[in-house]
């Protein structure tokens, strides 16, 4: 694979992950607030896009963890944590979108969900600069 071809495909994956978790967590924070409880926690219209952004977060964060050249101290450690609560958000996620409506623990799993996103975002900023920074490597 050419340089360019592998620059473009890097940022394509890159620019796909963020997006995936923007409307991933996003969606679920919208939900969170126009929360009805007598109502579905999810709509009917955004669980096919909880699946295809579970899927496309999955694909491309294997691509990009898998295309990196080197990884930095403490990277693997803080990896690990970020996809524990990874694991949460997707339990959480299908705990909702099986959910009836007007069940009590949906509140509790959206705001889990936003929680555990805000978490990983930080982690994966985290992540992101250690991998960069010069002095680190």
């Amino acid at each position: 694979m050419g340089a360019t071809l592998a620059a473009v495909l890097g940022e394509l994956m890159r620019w796909l992950h963020i997006s995936s978790v923007v409307v991933l967590i996003g969606g679920v924070f919208y939900a969170r607030l126009a929360y009805i409880p007598e109502g579905p926690a999810l709509s009917p219209r955004f669980r096919p896009v909880v699946w295809v952004t579970l899927v496309t977060l999955i694909g491309s964060g294997i691509y990009n963890f898998l295309s990196k050249s080197s990884y930095p101290p403490d990277y693997h450690i803080w990896f690990g944590i970020k996809m524990l609560f990874v694991l949460h958000i997707v339990a959480a996620l299908l705990i909702l979108t099986s959910a009836r409506p007007g069940e009590a623990k949906n509140l509790r799993s959206m705001t889990g969900i936003i929680i555990s996103g805000a978490i990983v975002i930080a982690i994966s900023a985290w992540l992101r600069w250690i991998s960069l920074h010069p002095a680190l490597n």
